[in-house]
């Protein structure tokens, strides 16, 4: 059985991005083959199409290579001494980070210790966007020791990685702040499950000098 792929024959901009067929590649030990849904997009991914970054330096001698690293499907086979997940089981994960990658791809094998089940209440859509971006957030969150109480302003908390920060920070009972569009706030209180207060800057920085802040977190929203 044939596999489609998306490939980076060499780096550029989107229109060298192009589809190649391989056999479906077979689990090795510790492995399993995922029947990929989704793979998410992360801009990691135009940055090596385009040559740029330790990724692309890495696989400069190794193309076609095939991007994506946010993949979320189901388990379509087993390699030798896999026992972590069952055939047809939904799964997430954060795969080849940060050379090997693969996830543009309908069928990909991955070591189990890179996938996750995918809860009942969560699509496959939505999973495949979380891994690179929810995974920024908690490492930004854990690295800054973010404490009950303490003042944390998160920049673009309606971004890829900031929505994610903002409802990290949350749980953790920090006194979250943080900056987004007018068109956002509504986004926002769905998030927190709270009431916002507004206060309008049109600058980041009159924000930070207006308060005494613990920690300030900046993400990009892409």
């Amino acid at each position: 059985m044939k596999c489609k792929q998306i490939v980076i024959p060499e780096f550029g901009s989107a229109e060298v991005l192009a589809f190649q067929e391989i056999e479906v590649p077979q689990p090795q030990a510790g492995e399993v083959l995922v029947k990929v849904a989704y793979s998410g997009i992360n801009p990691i991914d135009v940055k090596t199409r385009a040559g740029l970054g330790w990724a692309a330096a890495e696989n400069k001698d190794n193309l076609p290579w095939v991007p994506g690293y946010d993949i979320a499907g189901s388990i379509e086979g087993l390699g030798e001494g896999a026992n972590e997940f069952e055939i047809g089981q939904e799964v997430v994960g954060f795969i080849g980070f940060p050379v090997r990658g693969g996830g543009y791809s309908q069928y990909v094998c991955v070591p189990e210790s890179e996938l996750t089940p995918i809860p009942n209440s969560v699509t496959l859509e939505a999973a495949a966007a979380l891994p690179l971006a929810g995974q920024t957030a908690a490492q930004a969150i854990n690295k800054a020791q973010v404490q009950e109480g303490e003042r944390v302003l998160i920049l673009a908390g309606a971004g890829g990685v900031g929505h994610i920060a903002v409802q990290i920070a949350v749980a953790a009972k920090a006194e979250v702040y943080t900056t987004c569009s007018e068109r956002n706030l509504d986004y926002l209180a769905t998030l927190v499950r709270m009431p916002l207060t507004m206060s309008l800057h049109r600058h980041p920085s009159a924000l930070v000098t207006s308060m005494c802040l613990s920690i300030l977190l900046v993400v990009i929203r892409l």
